[in-house]
């Protein structure tokens, strides 16, 4: 089973895209998170960074969505902090500690110019990051094996961990757009999976959609001259699979 993101992922696969785009340009988001740092520092430098590369990741595409942000981050800081047993536990919770986390990651999201500085820097890598998970969805339906795709995740999902990503998936949004997408007919041959990453995504997701259907859903695709094997499609009313065979 080819596997991305899952009950138990702490950042989902979209967020991790955009998050390893920044080791691309390391020397610049250095020198960005020393100048937020400098600014609003709280003296762990290795909390800190988690933060700024979780806001990276998780930074809604449509701006409805931006008043869970707070509450989202919060929710994931405590558990990650507690997980990590540096400065707190499961066991041994220490709420001064978790309080003064909680208040920086408040006064982050509270400060304009914070926000308008983290937007900027995280639009173009926002961009380089959908084509990160585009390939990844392609490589992921495409290559040997069952490709498993998480609920939610047909569309762009930015959750974090539990229970962020048990959040309830409008699945009447995805049969929608699932009955826009046009019928392939491939007589054969393999879907052209260029063409959906030829455009990056609107805010509806439908684009990322669009490379999950062409690359998963059509009966007997071959997987490649020496592959030795063919992908075959499961449907029903409200799903979709493929299984290489």
């Amino acid at each position: 089973m080819n596997a991305t993101s899952t009950h138990d992922t702490k950042r989902s696969e979209d967020v991790r895209a955009r998050i390893n785009v920044l080791s691309e340009i390391a020397p610049r988001w250095e020198r960005q998170v020393l100048r937020w740092s400098k600014r609003h520092g709280i003296g762990d430098r290795n909390t800190e960074l988690l933060v700024y590369e979780t806001l990276i990741g998780m930074w809604p595409l449509d701006d409805a969505e931006l008043p869970s942000v707070r509450d989202r981050l919060k929710q994931y800081l405590e558990k990650a902090a507690r997980e990590a047993k540096t400065h707190t536990s499961w066991i041994a919770p220490n709420p001064e500690y978790e309080e003064g986390l909680l208040s920086f990651a408040d006064a982050l999201l509270s400060d304009p110019k914070f926000c308008a500085d983290l937007t900027r820097f995280q639009k173009p890598v926002a961009f380089y990051g959908f084509l990160n998970a585009l390939a990844q969805v392609v490589l992921k339906a495409t290559a040997p094996g069952a490709p498993d795709f998480y609920q939610g995740s047909e569309l762009w999902d930015f959750s974090l961990v539990d229970p962020d990503n048990r959040r309830t998936v409008d699945f009447a949004l995805r049969r929608k757009l699932l009955s826009k997408l046009p019928t392939l007919s491939l007589q054969g041959t393999a879907p052209d999976l260029t063409r959906s990453i030829s455009k990056l995504s609107l805010p509806d997701g439908s684009e990322a959609f669009e490379t999950t259907r062409e690359g998963s859903v059509h009966d007997g695709v071959r997987l490649g001259a020496d592959a030795g094997a063919e992908l075959k499609a499961l449907a029903g009313p409200d799903f979709f699979a493929a299984v290489g065979i």
